[in-house]
């Protein structure tokens, strides 16, 4: 059996942020993106089964985690509308 979770957490987790990090592109997003699959990996932790595999497994839900972020994240970003926007630049600046 692996190390436990805690010792893992402890260990790994500076590593894994930065993982994180460069999927999602921010801080708050990686620590977000990294509680949510450390999370998923607890829940998991008794059926890792060969020690070496431990980092890979928990690596591969990171990702996982970061690619939904990204895509649930980018989907709610999107404002559709139906008339152009249009900006007028000959407007006088409101604040002269």
């Amino acid at each position: 059996m692996g190390p436990d979770f805690e010792t893992y957490v402890r260990e790994s987790s500076s590593s894994l942020l930065r993982t994180a990090f460069l999927l999602v592109g921010d801080q708050a997003s990686a620590e977000d993106v990294l509680q949510t699959a450390l999370l998923r990996a607890y829940r998991s932790w008794d059926r890792i089964d060969e020690p070496k595999a431990t980092d890979a497994y928990v690596r591969r839900i990171v990702v996982r985690t970061a690619l939904n972020w990204r895509f649930r994240y980018r989907k709610a970003q999107e404002v559709l509308t139906s008339v152009p926007v249009v900006v007028d630049e000959a407007a006088p600046d409101a604040s002269t």
